[in-house]
């Protein structure tokens, strides 16, 4: 009952009031999409992601079979084939929303930890400061908490409030949050900083050296990643400049002697030249270059 008055005002209260806690006999099933949603940083738990997952599944499958019927019978489509398309619609519909549903989870997490990876060296080279200047390792994290948002920022804040509010030692909130990050990168440097702490190790050469190590390895990932830019401007050029060019110029040499090769017009292969293979090529491109960017782990 608190559950459900405390997300009144929240989107993800849809499909928690309509379905509600009654689905705990499929949890188990839906543990791997738990440790994404743990990672995610969204403000929910993993009873009431299920559920709308479940509500809005059924609800789209409802609306999409409903619609394909409506159509189906205003265009006098027979009986038997409109049920059987309104259910096969019905059922896509309700499989994209699940699958877009059950892998958002992932795919913010991944993202958070891209975030993550990119803001470490900068967020720990701050952490150097605060601690050459006397700041406690706990208040290091009061300060992360008051910067601007960012992944890591949102996660001090929840260290803080597992200080302040739950009242965990350091250590062991840190040893929470640890757990629900995404980055691997991160957990490291938290374990790191852990058994510093623990340990009552010195802190400030911890952070030293980790954050030179981070900018080093940052370094050589960016030169590594310019020269594969590089490969594939030249790719790039190769196959979708040069390659349609001399192919354009071939087969417009080609239709001055004949109008078709293999019994296919010259024009009708420019066509598909033009409107096929180039955005073909054109997508296998942003996919390899997708591919090769730096992606936190």
């Amino acid at each position: 009952m608190r559950l459900a008055k405390k997300g009144r005002s929240n989107f993800w209260y849809i499909g928690y009031r309509f379905i509600g806690d009654r689905l705990g006999f499929i949890l188990p099933f839906f543990e791997d999409l738990h440790t994404s949603l743990i990672k995610s940083g969204l403000k929910i738990t993993f009873e009431v992601y299920v559920s709308n997952i479940v509500f809005f599944t059924l609800v789209t499958f409802a609306a999409s079979f409903t619609l394909t019927m409506t159509l189906g019978y205003i265009i006098g489509v027979t009986p038997f084939l409109l049920i059987l398309l309104s259910t096969a619609i019905g059922l896509l519909g309700g499989a994209l929303i699940f699958i877009a549903l059950y892998t958002y989870p992932s795919i913010r997490a991944s993202s958070r930890s891209r975030e993550i990876e990119e803001e470490l060296p900068y967020i720990i080279s701050h952490m150097t400061v605060l601690t050459t200047a006397g700041v406690t390792p706990d208040k290091i994290f009061h300060y992360l908490a008051e910067v601007e948002d960012t992944p890591i920022t949102d996660i001090a804040r929840t260290t803080v409030r597992d200080i302040e509010y739950l009242g965990y030692d350091l250590v062991t909130a840190l040893e929470q949050t640890k757990e629900r990050s995404p980055s691997r990168g991160f957990k490291e440097f938290l374990e790191g900083f852990i058994a510093t702490v623990r340990t009552g190790g010195d802190l400030k050469s911890y952070l030293l050296s980790y954050g030179k190590t981070l900018l080093g390895s940052k370094e050589i990932a960016a030169k590594e990643f310019g020269d594969t830019l590089s490969t594939m401007a030249e790719a790039y050029v190769t196959l979708l400049v040069v390659l349609p060019l001399l192919m354009i110029i071939m087969f417009s040499v080609m239709s001055i002697v004949s109008g078709s090769l293999a019994g296919i017009r010259i024009d009708v292969l420019m066509t598909l030249i033009t409107y096929i293979l180039i955005p073909l090529l054109g997508i296998m491109m942003l996919i390899m270059l997708d591919a090769v960017m730096p992606k936190g782990e």
